[in-house]
């Protein structure tokens, strides 16, 4: 089995300050469905995912695994399809794989779901050459 198969089966935990609001979304779609409030378990569950995908996403795509990056991405978009985070990560394994017409496409799509500060949406200007030479913005913890 290939390394990205064996990534697709493979599941490992981490400490990374940009999941720090999971377990809070884990209690929310227990008390969710404890309530009965199936919408409010769902939603929570979703968020999750995506969350998770999106994170996953941020590994490949520092491994340079860029094909698995975009297909985690994509995972997450179809349970969330205005997830920022998914979109500019996708966007950025496309640039990496040079294909520059659909990453700017994500990316533009993904500009309404995060801050203007944010350092990958920066990230992702600077390889498509937008950013004027600017310092990146400053992020407290890094990864979100």
């Amino acid at each position: 089995m290939g390394n990205s198969a064996a990534r697709r089966q493979s599941v490992s935990g981490g400490n990374d300050g940009g999941l720090r609001n999971v377990s809070d979304l884990v209690e929310k779609s227990r008390q969710g469905m404890g309530e009965k409030d199936y919408d409010k378990a769902l939603s929570a569950y979703t968020e999750i995912v995506c969350e998770m995908l999106a994170q996953r996403a941020l590994c490949l795509i520092h491994m340079e695994d860029y094909p698995e990056a975009v297909v985690n991405c994509e995972f997450a978009l179809h349970f969330k399809s205005g997830h920022g985070k998914a979109l500019i990560r996708k966007a950025k394994a496309l640039c990496k794989l040079q294909r520059m017409s659909e990453a700017k496409a994500c990316r533009a799509v993904a500009l309404p779901y995060l801050k203007p500060e944010d350092l990958e949406l920066f990230e992702v200007g600077t390889l498509f050459g937008l950013n004027d030479g600017t310092a990146p913005p400053k992020q407290s913890n890094g990864e979100d």
